[in-house]
């Protein structure tokens, strides 16, 4: 809680950075999983996307959250894939499961870990 605003700005770049760097080790464990090294638009594309869910958690929940950074990874990769020749043209399909995946996920309820959700902040 901050009534007084004096830290505004700061919950949005950790949130966003925070988000960004999660999208990025997810797309790395995706990589290990599939045995398959992804390319650096799927990499640009998580991050984008996992620093759109952190903006949009900070302001949402999580199902939204989870649409938005969904929706702007899809769109993301498949942008850098047109211009870069690794994809031709857009599928609207992969766009809309992602979307859909990705606030479904939103739904499943989250680990309770007693020292982190119970700490608030309070500046006085």
């Amino acid at each position: 809680m901050d009534p007084q605003g004096l830290w505004a700005g700061i919950d949005d770049a950790i949130f966003t950075i925070g988000g960004a760097v999660i999208g990025v080790v997810g797309q790395d464990l995706s990589d290990l999983f599939s045995g398959k090294l992804s390319g650096w638009e799927d990499y640009v594309g998580s991050a984008l996307g996992g620093a759109a869910f952190g903006e949009t958690l900070l302001y949402t929940g999580p199902i939204a959250a989870g649409a938005v950074g969904s929706a702007v990874a899809n769109g993301t990769k498949q942008v850098l894939k047109n211009i870069t020749g690794k994809q031709c043209g857009y599928d609207i399909t992969s766009f809309g499961v992602d979307t859909i995946l990705g606030a479904a996920t939103g739904l499943i309820p989250g680990m309770k870990i007693q020292v982190i959700t119970a700490w608030k902040l309070t500046i006085i």
